[in-house]
C-alpha cells in the first residue's frame, strides 16, 4: 500500500495498486465554514479511472433533497439517526465551537486503520483496509456506541451495470471489479446520484437494514483481474 498525503485536508488517499481510496475525514477543527454532509469515514473507491463505490453527490440544497447529505446514503456502516457528524458549528455562549470529535490514523505495510468519534453523541467508527492478497482488498468496517443503535450498511455503485453472483457479490459491469460480502444478503435498489449539481442519474445502491445493537460489523473484499474493457 502506498498512502499520499491528504489533499485536501479532508480526505484521506490510500493506494493499493490499481484501487484507491478515498475516506472522508473531520474538517480542520479551525475552519470557519460548517460542513453539514454526515460523511465522516464514507468512501468512495476506483480503479484507474473506473469508479467503483461513489458518492451520490448533491441534487439540491432544498429539503427534498436532504437525504443526499445523510450518513444513509454515503458508502459505509453508519446510524443514520446518530451519525459521527463531521465539523458542524453552532454558537455557544457567543463563540462559534465545533462538535467534539476525534481522528485517529494507523498505518502499515498492508494497510490502514482509521477511527473517528463524535463525544457528543457516543459514536464511534472504524474501519481497516487492508490488502490480503494480489488483486484483492479486505475492509472491516465497526460501529459502536452508547445504547442501542440502529445501524445501516450502504454501497453506492456508479450506474445500473451491476449484478448480483449469488445471494453475497456483486459484479460491476466490464469487469472492473466484484465485491464479496460476508454474511449479508444483496439485494440491489435504484438510486440517484447527481454527477453534476442539479443533472440527476439513476444508479444501483444496496442498503441493508442491520438489527438494532449496541454494535454492529460488516466485512467485504474487493477484487479485481488484470484485465478489463472499461477505461483500463
Amino acid at each position: 500500500m502506498t498512502e499520499a498525503a491528504r489533499i485536501p485536508s479532508n480526505l484521506v488517499r490510500l493506494d493499493f495498486g490499481e484501487v484507491t481510496f478515498f475516506l472522508s475525514t473531520f474538517r480542520n477543527p479551525d475552519a470557519i465554514h460548517a460542513h453539514a454532509h454526515e460523511d465522516s469515514l464514507s468512501y468512495v473507491v476506483y480503479r484507474g479511472a473506473d469508479e467503483v463505490l461513489i458518492d451520490p453527490g448533491l441534487a439540491s440544497y432544498t429539503r427534498a433533497d436532504a437525504g443526499f447529505r445523510s450518513s444513509g446514503a454515503h458508502n459505509g456502516l453508519a446510524d443514520p439517526d446518530r451519525p459521527v457528524a463531521p465539523r458542524r458549528r453552532f454558537f455557544f455562549n457567543r463563540a462559534l465551537r465545533a462538535e467534539p470529535g476525534e481522528l485517529d490514523i494507523s498505518r502499515g505495510a498492508d494497510g490502514a486503520r482509521l477511527t473517528a468519534a463524535n463525544r457528543l453523541l457516543g459514536i464511534r467508527r472504524e474501519i481497516s483496509i487492508s490488502r490480503v492478497a494480489a488483486g484483492t482488498v479486505r475492509v472491516e468496517e465497526r460501529l459502536s456506541g452508547a445504547g442501542t443503535l440502529r445501524p445501516r450498511f450502504v454501497h453506492n455503485y456508479p450506474d445500473l451495470a451491476v449484478e448480483t453472483v449469488g445471494n453475497d457479490s456483486v459484479l460491476l459491469g466490464g469487469g472492473v471489479a466484484r465485491i464479496a460480502y460476508e454474511n449479508l444478503s444483496v439485494s440491489l435498489a435504484t438510486a440517484e446520484r447527481s454527477r453534476e449539481y442539479g443533472r440527476r442519474q439513476p444508479h444501483s445502491r444496496l442498503a441493508i437494514g442491520i438489527a438494532p445493537s449496541p454494535s454492529a460489523r460488516v466485512v467485504w473484499a474487493l477484487s479485481w483481474t488484470v484485465a478489463h474493457s472499461r477505461n483500463a
